[in-house]
């Protein structure tokens, strides 16, 4: 379920399964254990691929589905799916992305960088997309009065906005916390997706708990468990600095 703030819904996507090749032997019910971990945490939107479709007695609605082009939305009606994530690479590619999509059942996030948002909001405008569920903005590694600003004109359009933050200059915690009033979606990974670094999910919801006093995480004492899951699906190990994720925190 969403968290409140201000007294704005807020949805939290994890994008740990869409960002990493899962290791060996696919573990039917350890990817299953852990996506229920993240739904406990306080997780509305689980990012999946081709690559790393989850289980089939997985809630398809709590599904978004990244794609790479049309061939990749084929049959995906007939899974239940609701939502699929494509990100922008070209006008023509748009169009015709925007094109198919007018004739299925699923809506799309379409995902970008805040410097492209004119070139987008001018097709978007132009092709009248109805299924527009919202944008993504990724590619920032700080919270700043310019990106405020920016966001400010996309939330003037009518448009709901995702941000996904990038953490090279360890700022993605930080900057999902200051930006909170800007966005409607965050998107994350769990311990920051590895190699991938996003803001790390468990990081924010405990951030929000402990300094903002928003209930979030419906049970944030799994963390543990959800690490030495995380290890064996992934192959990464989690950080023994942090503490968050070690047992004996919470």
């Amino acid at each position: 379920m969403p968290f409140k703030f201000e007294g704005q819904n807020k949805y939290i996507t994890d994008s740990t399964f869409s960002r990493l090749s899962l290791k060996g032997k696919r573990d039917e019910s350890l990817i299953k254990s852990f996506i229920s971990k993240l739904l406990m945490l306080g997780v509305d939107f689980i990012e999946m691929s081709k690559y790393t479709m989850p289980p089939a007695l997985i809630n398809k609605d709590i599904i978004i589905y990244k794609v790479e082009n049309i061939e990749d939305m084929r049959g995906l009606s007939k899974e239940n799916i609701k939502l699929v994530l494509y990100s922008y690479k070209t006008d023509f590619d748009l169009c015709n992305i925007i094109n198919y999509i007018e004739n299925q059942n699923f809506n799309i996030i379409i995902e970008l960088y805040i410097d492209e948002f004119l070139r987008v909001d001018a097709i978007l405008l132009k092709m009248k997309l109805k299924k527009l569920y919202s944008l993504r903005f990724k590619g920032m590694s700080h919270f700043d009065e310019a990106l405020k600003g920016e966001l400010i004109k996309v939330k003037a359009k009518g448009y709901k906005i995702d941000l996904c933050f990038n953490d090279k200059l360890d700022l993605a915690t930080a900057s999902a916390l200051e930006g909170l009033d800007y966005y409607d979606f965050l998107t994350g990974a769990f311990n920051g997706g590895g190699d991938f670094t996003y803001a790390s999910l468990e990081e924010v919801v405990l951030s929000l708990n402990v300094l903002y006093k928003v209930k979030v995480s419906l049970d944030s004492n799994i963390l543990s468990k959800m690490s030495e899951e995380y290890t064996l699906l992934t192959g990464n190990k989690i950080n023994s600095m942090k503490a968050i994720s070690r047992k004996g925190y919470i």
